[in-house]
């Protein structure tokens, strides 16, 4: 990628350090740390940064630029050669770390050569380096898989008059990112990330060095270093990723799994699995799902992993995701899926297929109570208040301690005029549960209504 215009300052300090490729295709890392920047504010660790980053990436069999304090015209071209090496090797991997400035100009990224010249959104945009032209490079080498690092988003570095054109702190999100691409930020979307002030690293890299030989596949590696980073400042910064390796569901950036502090159980599956059970039970969703995900990658495709990761989507509220969890978990012999992916349809508000879902949890299990509850809430919301009565009728006679079941009876003989029957409904939730908010408050109406 050749920036738009060629710089003219003399050539900074820069260092190249290579190793062998790994076997079964070259392995190439671009590492970049640019701190002694001549037009803006001088950073502090991203050298260190840099350094540190190359000296592990190494180690783990990656041919390794490394280039410090880089100007435009070297930043142009170490890139070109970068893309170059990985398009001449079909099977080759690719990695690339940039610890410097970045800037966001009307929502395109901008990585900062040192000698970058910033009066105005124009001469950013002739001398800095776009990241969407850079991930269409990589996207254009047509490699096994890509790795792309930013630890760029420290601070706003542009003059108030470029802010007003459209500048804007941090970093802006990425909408696209190509197949086989992983792209890893140092904090969110519009924010920025902390130097590291009086330390060697910024407390990103600090937490992606812990994390980097990490043999697991690169989404959990990342979930790892987005914790790290926040327990570091304090929940002040969190790193966010986008994309996914599809061409190699186990990719990790360190291939060696040798040796006692990379060894990993012999049913790969089976520790995921009690790991995400671990973080679900502990309402860790997010990072549940990775786990339960790479269990399943991990040919432990039972009904139970499904399920599980199905009930962590239904808790963030992904009900497409969650019905397709939970239907694999039914086609897998786990009949209590019924009932979750019928509460799915129900928040989805699909009442008919809930219903359906429902409706079969009953002819498996005559007394779940829960059921007939839950299918009386979908009729109820379809308004077809004399099914839902006689459900929670059931459920009632199930259960008789079964608050919700009364308060779910009242509302259906609310909404039909009945007041007197939602009165006493309402009135023995109350009585069953004296902490049950919502009975509270459907009782208070009723009355009203009902006088």
């Amino acid at each position: 990628m050749k920036p738009p215009s060629a710089g003219t300052a003399p050539a900074p300090r820069q260092t190249a350090v290579s190793t062998v490729p790994a076997t079964g295709g070259g392995r190439y890392a671009l590492v970049i740390g640019n701190a002694e920047y001549k037009n803006i504010e001088k950073l502090t660790n991203t050298v260190n940064d840099a350094q540190d980053i190359a000296a592990a990436l190494k180690g783990m069999g990656f041919e390794v630029d490394l280039r410090l304090n880089v100007g435009e015209t070297q930043f142009g071209a170490a890139i070109d050669s970068y893309v170059a090496k990985l398009a001449g090797d079909s099977n080759s991997e690719g990695f690339f770390w940039y610890a410097g400035h970045g800037v966001q100009i009307r929502d395109q990224n901008y990585l900062l050569p040192v000698d970058a010249s910033i009066e105005s959104e124009r001469s950013l945009q002739r001398n800095a380096f776009s990241l969407d032209e850079l991930l269409a490079d990589l996207e254009g080498a047509r490699n096994k898989v890509n790795v792309v690092i930013l630890d760029a988003c420290r601070n706003n570095p542009l003059p108030s008059s470029a802010r007003g054109a459209g500048g804007t702190r941090g970093l802006a999100l990425i909408q696209d990112v190509p197949s086989d691409l992983f792209v890893m930020f140092s904090t969110d979307a519009g924010n920025v990330a902390d130097d590291g002030k009086g330390k060697r690293n910024s407390p990103f890299a600090e937490a992606f060095l812990k994390h980097i030989a990490s043999p697991e596949p690169v989404a959990i590696m990342a979930s790892d270093v987005i914790n790290e980073t926040l327990r570091l400042t304090a929940n002040q910064q969190r790193p966010f990723s986008r994309g996914s390796i599809i061409s190699d569901k186990y990719y990790s950036i360190n291939p060696d799994r040798s040796g006692a502090a990379m060894a990993v159980a012999e049913d790969r599956g089976e520790t995921f699995f009690k790991e995400g059970v671990t973080l679900f039970n502990n309402g860790v969703y997010d990072r549940a799902i990775v786990y339960f995900s790479e269990a399943i990658r991990n040919k432990m495709e039972s009904a139970e992993v499904y399920n599980y990761r199905g009930e962590a989507h239904l808790l963030k509220d992904d009900y497409d995701k969650a019905i397709a969890d939970f239907t694999e978990a039914i086609g897998l012999g786990h009949t209590n899926a019924y009932t979750t992916r019928g509460t799915a349809y129900l928040r989805k508000g699909n009442y008919d297929r809930a219903i359906a879902d429902f409706t079969e949890a009953i002819r498996l299990d005559s007394g779940f109570a829960l059921a007939y509850v839950l299918r009386g809430r979908a009729y109820s919301n379809k308004g077809d208040y004399d099914k839902a009565i006689a459900d929670y009728t059931e459920a009632v006679r199930l259960n008789p301690q079964y608050a919700v079941a009364y308060n779910g009876r009242g509302i259906a003989y609310h909404n039909k005029g009945d007041y007197d029957r939602a009165i006493a409904d309402f009135t023995e939730a109350v009585r069953l549960d004296p902490n049950y908010t919502q009975a509270k408050n459907n009782l208070e109406i009723a009355q009203k209504r009902g006088k």
